[in-house]
């Protein structure tokens, strides 16, 4: 099982940042972040990438998705809120091409490869 692990231990701080660390190589090596060092600053930075940008659409889908289900003890630890109104950020549904909402009821997956769909 283990040895338990304060919060306030070396230990714990350590293999937070070895997990964080390793996090941030695969984003960056992924093309979603850029690192970047400076001179004056003691530690890199990151920055999204454009493909990072295009990403991030998902990344609030999948964290509505989370928070709406999550069945943590915590319950909801982080949210989204827009920086200029201070309103919650949520996702947006998804919409045909003329602009009304769709359902994955609605949805037909082609095989282009096959030339056929999934009904």
């Amino acid at each position: 099982m283990g040895v338990p692990v304060s919060r306030n231990s070396k230990g714990y701080l350590a293999s937070r940042r070895t997990v964080l660390s390793g996090r941030l190589k695969s984003l960056v090596g992924a093309g979603l972040l850029e690192r970047r060092s400076s001179v004056e600053a003691k530690r890199p930075s990151y920055h999204l990438t454009e493909k990072g940008r295009a990403f991030f659409p998902v990344y609030v889908a999948l964290k509505c998705w989370a928070d709406d289900w999550s069945c943590s003890q915590e319950g909801v630890v982080t949210e989204l809120f827009d920086a200029r109104s201070g309103q919650r950020v949520r996702s947006a549904p998804l919409l045909r091409e003329d602009g009304s909402e769709i359902t994955c009821e609605d949805v037909v997956v082609w095989d282009r490869r096959l030339r056929t769909n999934s009904r």
